[in-house]
């Protein structure tokens, strides 16, 4: 009897590895392949970024100037002239609004003391 029971214990742990080496090891062994291939793939996208990243770092190109800066013959620009006056026009016209503005007001502040 006490045979028996060892007997049965030992085929029912048996039983148990065999199922856990047949299905349950198996399984994991799938899942950590699925895992590896993610992984494989992930390092392969990576390298990709990482190799497009350097190129790109490659194709900066350090700039100079060829020579060194040298001052026009001929002046670009507005002449010192015409920069008066426009400086003398712009002066008029805000000299004017500012005349402009001054009687309205006082007519203004007229029309509000006679109401």
């Amino acid at each position: 009897m006490l045979i028996d029971g060892e007997l049965r214990s030992s085929r029912d742990m048996l039983i148990a590895l065999e199922e856990q080496l047949q299905i349950a090891l198996e399984n994991d062994r799938e899942e950590m392949q699925i895992k590896l291939t993610e992984n494989w793939q992930l390092q392969i996208e990576k390298g990709i970024m990482v190799d497009k990243l350097v190129a790109e770092s490659n194709n900066l190109l350090e700039t100079r100037a060829i020579t060194a800066p040298i001052q026009s013959i001929k002046p670009v620009g507005l002449g010192k002239k015409i920069i008066l006056i426009i400086a003398f026009l712009v002066g008029i016209f805000f000299a004017l609004f500012t005349v402009f503005l001054a009687e309205f007001l006082s007519k203004a502040k007229k029309q509000q003391a006679l109401l």
